[in-house]
């Protein structure tokens, strides 16, 4: 069916299917296509596909073009029927020789504090802000469930490790407030930043070709939150904890990362991203039948965060960042 609808509104004739990284890929024989899901306002859109090709101009290469359905005889961006943003990726014979990192210096470079003052960026002043109102959804969800008979296995697993998270979460909190507040942390600095940064971010279709840049992940904030994302997958994924000059050296070349930086790097690590999405997702969309692969995936999260405190810890001492962060130091990790 979606074959018969890529054909009516976009003249799309499908040889091929194929995974790549998050999306679905598809060939025509000639030409290469991304399937991304449609999840933000037509306004967005358009901002965003007016920057992706100012950046195109500005030499920033592999930025995926977005294709209009046949109906749309406008310049302006119009919502597909199935929900579905459809992308032909670029044509580009060369093998990929650049690191995410390096070309993420780029990325930066070029947008910093180019932000459109109607898209409302996100700095680091938000950031706590941000997560107060997460935390507050946490305990609304914590509280309840403490009020039922019946438990599932993850509901019996979120009270009992949603204690710890919530001091690692109210740590981050503090520690990010006390950033914004110093006068010689330049929190206001904003860039085309993502909201989850790793090396999976810019699809491969080949192995030999070049990463694709999707402007869906797009959004402005500081650097360093791209920087911070990508480090927290070196941690969880790495065998050997890595070393945070070593991890980010393909970015310092361009952008050498100052003490405030890593206040800011370390501020973000501190926050558990991954425990509290898994607790959001479960809760939000309460597919039941999901639970036990969600439980088994939330019990793995809790068994590695031993290693993760170890991961924080070493850059924290890396970066040559003191006085100590007392809560992590003092508070041993949940023991399931």
């Amino acid at each position: 069916m979606f074959s018969e609808t890529l054909y009516d509104q976009y003249r799309i004739s499908v040889q091929e299917w194929y995974s790549c990284g998050l999306y679905e890929g598809a060939s025509d024989g000639k030409k290469d296509y991304l399937f991304v899901p449609l999840r933000e306002p037509l306004d967005s859109v358009q901002t965003k596909i007016q920057l992706s090709e100012q950046l195109k101009s500005a030499g920033v290469a592999n930025i995926a073009h977005y294709l209009n359905p046949l109906e749309n005889k406008s310049t302006k961006a119009s919502a597909p029927q199935n929900k579905m943003l459809v992308f032909q990726v670029p044509k580009d014979d060369r093998a990929h020789s650049e690191h995410e990192l390096t070309e993420l210096a780029t990325l930066h470079t070029l947008t910093r504090s180019q932000a459109p003052s109607h898209m409302n960026p996100y700095s680091v002043r938000r950031w706590p802000v941000w997560w107060k109102k997460r935390l507050h959804q946490l305990e609304g969800w914590h509280q309840k469930i403490n009020q039922q008979v019946n438990y599932s296995n993850f509901d019996q697993l979120f009270l009992i490790t949603f204690p710890y998270y919530r001091g690692r979460i109210e740590t981050a909190i503090q520690w990010i407030e006390d950033c914004v507040n110093a006068p010689a942390e330049n929190v206001e600095e904003v860039a085309l930043s993502h909201y989850k940064f790793n090396s999976r971010t810019w699809p491969i279709i080949n192995p030999n070709g070049p990463q694709i840049k999707l402007w869906t992940d797009w959004m402005w904030d500081h650097p360093t939150r791209d920087i911070a994302e990508y480090v927290r997958q070196g941690i969880f994924e790495e065998e050997r904890i890595p070393s945070l000059p070593n991890l980010i050296e393909p970015y310092q070349r361009y952008h050498p990362q100052t003490y405030q930086n890593h206040r800011l790097i370390l501020g973000r690590l501190m926050f558990p991203l991954a425990y509290v999405e898994a607790i959001e997702n479960y809760y939000q969309l309460e597919d039941t039948r999901r639970e036990a692969v969600e439980t088994e995936d939330l019990e793995q999260l809790i068994a590695e965060e031993e290693k993760y405190l170890q991961g924080v810890s070493k850059i924290k001492n890396e970066a040559g960042i003191y006085p100590g962060l007392l809560w992590f130091e003092q508070t041993e990790p949940p023991q399931m």
